[in-house]
């Protein structure tokens, strides 16, 4: 079985997309399911604050 040429990569990990995958376009970037936390985490991090 001949495998196909992936439709784009995300922009974070690198992981192949297919066609039929599902990823986040967010502020020109392809983010894939699993990466999603890891860009909320840098794009928030300067909301992040110490309770006290």
């Amino acid at each position: 079985m001949t495998r196909s040429k992936p439709a784009c990569w995300c922009d974070l990990c690198g992981g192949e997309l297919d066609v039929g995958d599902v990823c986040y376009r967010l502020n020109g970037l392809c983010v894939c399911s699993d990466c999603l936390l890891d860009y909320a985490r840098d794009y928030f991090r300067t909301a992040l604050e110490v309770i006290v």
